[in-house]
């Protein structure tokens, strides 16, 4: 096992044939030692676009990728050439057909797919959009590398493709953010509910349990955010939103004050954001607390004066400022950096 000390390196690109006219020769050659690229249509070559983001772990690598539509190959030449020697899950966001190894497979968006990077695969993608978790054959669990689990699929149907779903995505959003521990430990549940998911149950460790939690926590705090003012949400919906039973939504949010404490911290911090922006004494703070869920001025007060340390009439003009989009540096293709990465997890 490779030992990291520094911080988990994060490799981004957003390249185009907008600013870069071979984009897409250089895509094909930057990726062969992973596959062979077919199918892309003249019009595509020639507004082809990738962008791509990848962060290292020490026990796995977790990525998203988007791209033009194609066919990614990966024959048994290849396969001896390159020495890739890898388990991938990845959750496909578009429409998929293909060949692993004999075993046909079609899916449609928000599947989640297994590969072993060393026997043959076909993928057919109408539109490149798919967040990839590799993990180094050495540190795979046994489950993993079972020959079954070449081109076997989660149904987007499932309770627990989509907690899974939702697990790899919060995981791709926050990776750069994390120190190697934090993202060891949401790999090794991402792996957990895999392998609950294809029926391979292992008791979970604190670090993983709290993993899976923190993405329940995410994704409900984000249904929240959607409704925050409607008076008819309830658990159910903030659970299915979230991936996860209403008891393990209310487990995910128990060291945190419980979810309704959730809802009222997001009203409050909504409320000091129109307050903030009144002309004057307008709107009044009985009608701020009313409209944000609160039965009386005296309890928002109250509450408000807790949560921030000075009243609602206290709330400070500021000025409004909009967040900037998140573009990706411009890099040139790094899949090397993932190829090296993984050799070195090979040889320990």
């Amino acid at each position: 096992m490779v030992k990291l000390v520094a911080s988990p390196a994060t490799h981004a690109w957003d390249i185009s044939s907008v600013g870069e006219p071979g984009a897409f020769d250089f895509y094909r050659q930057a990726i062969g030692d992973l596959y062979e690229v077919a199918d892309v249509s003249r019009a595509d070559a020639v507004a082809f676009a990738n962008r791509t983001s990848i962060t290292l772990f020490e026990s796995g690598a977790i990525g998203r990728g988007r791209s033009s539509a194609q066919t990614l190959r990966r024959p048994a030449p290849l396969i001896r050439r390159s020495h890739v020697d890898s388990i991938n899950l990845f959750l496909n966001l578009s429409n998929l057909r293909g060949d692993c190894d004999g075993r046909d497979v079609r899916s449609g968006p928000g599947t989640i797919h297994f590969r072993d990077f060393s026997r043959p695969s076909v993928s057919n993608i109408d539109q490149v959009d798919v967040i990839n978790l590799t993990i180094p054959r050495a540190q795979a669990p046994d489950w993993m590398l079972a020959g079954e689990i070449h081109g076997l699929a989660m149904p987007a149907s499932l309770a627990v493709t989509r907690l899974l779903a939702g697990h790899l995505t919060t995981l791709a959003e926050v990776a750069a953010d994390l120190t190697h521990e934090e993202g060891d430990a949401a790999i090794e549940a991402a792996l957990l509910i895999a392998g609950r998911g294809v029926g391979r149950f292992v008791r979970p460790t604190a670090d993983q349990t709290e993993a899976v939690y923190r993405t329940v926590r995410i994704r409900a705090t984000r249904a929240i955010e959607l409704r925050l003012l409607d008076p008819t949400l309830t658990p159910d919906e903030i659970a299915a939103a979230a991936g996860a039973s209403r008891s393990t939504l209310y487990r995910a949010f128990a060291n945190y004050g419980g979810v309704q404490r959730r809802i009222q911290t997001l009203r409050l911090e909504r409320a000091r954001d129109v307050l903030r922006r009144r002309a004057g004494r307008h709107p009044t703070v009985s009608q701020v607390a009313y409209q944000h869920g609160f039965a009386s001025e005296a309890h928002f007060s109250r509450v408000f004066r807790s949560r921030f340390g000075h009243s609602p009439g206290q709330a400070a003009s500021a000025p409004v400022t909009g967040q900037s989009a998140n573009s990706l540096r411009q890099l040139p293709y790094r899949y090397d950096v993932w190829l090296d990465w993984l050799g070195r997890s090979r040889t320990g």
